[in-house]
């Protein structure tokens, strides 16, 4: 995923981000929905909030704004805690945790990270919000993370922006929660990201080389988008495929150009990832692939009417009976190396999910 500190190299996407940054201005929340994989998270953090910062109206002075994105994980209560702490000190954390039942204590927080200038407002992202769904077990839970935002986004003078960035085929299970479903419902609170232009794909593939002088081919540019197939889940098989490209020709040394020749013999966009998946899994002992197996299983939440989707799980959790930790930790970790899984630290814990979703139907043998 791209950053803000990458908002320089991010391309593409200008036309939609110029659309969002219209929508903010009108609305206190905003819903980013789109398939897995079309780069929700990216175009909010390398392209509108850097684009908001750039170019809001003047007289809401955005530099001077709080900004904050709540992490992915199965205890969202808790990640805003650190939010907070993060933002202001763990007293402030602490009283989050204490009054999170209270339906104003979102309100609340957010006005005691702000500062007495009428103009600030803080923004906060939550990414992957279809979570709510897959990785909270306890209704109350759920619910009470959902009452924080609803009562917060409808106070008349709030100054909590909330912008939220889920996958389009949970869009439905909003409905239960009339609350939800209302603020999804607001004309300029819902957004859906299709697939890009082919004139978009060619500045998204060609603008990040140029701008660190790399030489792209054109038929590159032109394979990759017959390849893509106009699916706006196959951003990071493209991004995937060229990483790898570059990879293999920066260890040649001399002079890097990325042409259709090398991107052919490396397989092309579908099959780069499930090359290096299949290499990756290779290099693993027997007994490793076994504890591979066992891991991916437990970071996969089996789709019921829907797709498949990762899942947050602690590192505690990926550990079977009998099996030491320090054998489980050691392929963890060179499945992260990888770049087939992520390691994390959230609440204090080790967390491990898979490195996009896009993995599961890209590798066969993780598919399969």
């Amino acid at each position: 995923d791209f950053e803000g500190e990458d908002a320089e190299l991010f391309f593409g996407r200008e036309r939609l981000v110029e659309g969002l940054v219209g929508r903010l201005n009108r609305s206190r929340i905003l819903f980013i929905t789109g398939p897995s994989g079309s780069g929700k998270a990216s175009l909010v953090r390398a392209g509108l909030i850097p684009a908001w910062k750039r170019g809001a109206p003047k007289a809401l002075h955005s530099e001077r704004w709080c900004y904050e994105t709540m992490n992915r994980g199965r205890e969202p209560l808790e990640a805003l805690a650190l939010a907070f702490s993060r933002l202001k000190s763990p007293d402030l954390a602490n009283y989050f945790r204490g009054h999170v039942h209270e339906k104003n204590v979102l309100h609340e927080c957010a006005e005691s990270v702000l500062s007495g200038r009428k103009d600030q407002r803080f923004l906060l992202f939550v990414d992957q919000f279809e979570e709510i769904f897959t990785q909270i077990n306890r209704e109350e839970e759920r619910l009470a993370f959902l009452n924080l935002f609803t009562n917060a986004v409808n106070l008349e003078k709030g100054r909590l922006i909330l912008v939220f960035a889920m996958r389009s085929d949970f869009v439905s299970n909003c409905a239960a929660y009339p609350e939800l479903n209302a603020l999804l419902n607001q004309q300029s609170a819902f957004a859906q990201i299709g697939s890009m232009r082919p004139e978009e794909l060619v500045s998204a593939i060609a603008q990040p080389a140029l701008r660190v002088g790399l030489r792209v081919d054109p038929h590159l540019a032109a394979q990759i988008i017959n390849d893509m197939q106009g699916e706006p889940g196959a951003l990071p098989l493209m991004q995937f495929a060229l990483k790898d490209l570059f990879d293999a020709q920066q260890a040649k040394g001399g002079l890097i150009a990325l042409t259709l020749e090398d991107y052919l013999r490396h397989g092309g966009i579908n099959k780069a990832l499930e090359r290096h998946a299949d290499s990756a899994f290779a290099k693993l002992s027997e007994s490793e692939q076994a504890l591979a197996r066992s891991i991916f299983g437990g970071l996969i939440e089996i789709g019921r009417g829907t797709q498949d989707t990762r899942r947050t799980a602690l590192f505690d959790e990926l550990v079977p009976a009998n099996i030491k930790s320090e054998e489980v930790l050691t392929v963890v970790q060179k499945l992260a190396d990888a770049r087939l899984i992520i390691t994390d630290e959230q609440a204090g814990v080790d967390t491990v999910t898979i490195s996009h979703e896009k993995l599961i139907d890209a590798w066969p043998w993780l598919r399969k």
